[in-house]
């Protein structure tokens, strides 16, 4: 059965929207920007990086010349910003998320809130992790105060407003690059609950990747037969919605896991045909890591 989350049918729909001249707006959206919009997250999921940055940037050059305000933020919340940053191009991430921010606070839209939480998330990638967990903290709790929680709860998610799973993953990494793993920890399980119970499932399988990661952190312990099952899940379920990049990076923690082991071979047989599945695409920063780690294992039969 197929996840609800499955990027392979969501490409295909998005693959048939309307091109031709602009069509009605859909929610307040260009006809256009929307399914492109979309669709280069789609891509970019199935591993189609060159192919979804240029869907990305197609989509704000149209709302940009129908000069229709909200669909520029659309674009750039939605496809650009988020892509940018998970190619890890600081540069055009930071040239994209201050664009988003400077619309917003200009027309007062809602998508401001939205932008904060990209810069969190920016920030963080740039090794701010205080400030940028400090500003991530904030918008989520408001976000669950406007949500299912009070603020304040220690519950960080509102998936209908901010698509906080995806947020909740950065602010995870930066508590725990603070230190604060307990909380980290509490705060994946909690993001987990509330995915599996909404079934929104987008951001699962890297949830569970660093929970696994934030396990060998707390306890060092390389043996440790929980955290190879929660690896190997986030690898088998990032397989079933066809999202290939969440894939790589689960394969990457799970071949690490392998190497620490001692069974560089298992880990090889694991990282070498989802990098190999990026033969044609250009590199970003976790397909470079993946490919650095595969070439520093040794090739041969497992045995």
């Amino acid at each position: 059965m197929r996840s609800a989350d499955d990027h392979l049918p969501a490409r295909n729909h998005l693959d048939i929207a309307p091109s031709g001249p602009r069509r009605a707006m859909w929610l307040h959206f260009d006809g256009r920007v929307l399914p492109q919009a979309r669709l280069a997250r789609t891509l970019w999921m199935r591993g189609f990086a060159r192919r979804a940055l240029q869907v990305a940037e197609a989509s704000l050059e149209q709302a940009q010349v129908v000069d229709h305000k909200p669909s520029m933020c659309f674009a750039l919340g939605q496809a650009l910003c988020p892509l940018y940053l998970m190619a890890g191009d600081i540069a055009a991430a930071t040239q994209y998320i201050t664009m988003l921010f400077q619309l917003a606070s200009q027309h007062r839209f809602p998508w401001i809130r939205f932008a904060h939480c990209l810069q969190g998330a920016l920030l963080i990638k740039r090794g701010d992790a205080e400030q940028g967990s400090t500003l991530l903290r904030s918008e989520l709790e408001d976000s669950s105060s406007t949500g299912h929680a009070p603020r304040g709860s220690g519950v960080f998610v509102d998936f209908a407003t901010l698509h906080g799973s995806g947020f909740v993953v950065d602010f995870a990494e930066a508590l725990a690059s603070l230190g604060n793993s307990v909380e980290a920890s509490a705060v994946i399980d909690s993001a987990l609950a509330r995915s599996r119970n909404e079934g929104v499932l987008w951001h699962v399988p890297e949830l569970l990747r660093l929970k696994g990661e934030l396990a060998i952190r707390q306890f060092d312990d390389p043996s440790f037969s929980a955290v190879e099952q929660l690896l190997s899940e986030a690898v088998e379920l990032a397989g079933e919605q066809a999202a290939l990049f969440w894939q790589l990076r689960a394969a990457v923690s799970l071949a690490r896991l392998k190497v620490r082991q001692h069974r560089a071979i298992e880990a090889r047989t694991i990282l070498a045909p989802i990098c190999e599945a990026f033969v044609d695409e250009p590199e970003f920063s976790d397909l470079g890591t993946a490919r650095n780690l595969l070439n520093s294992l040794p090739a041969g039969p497992a045995g």
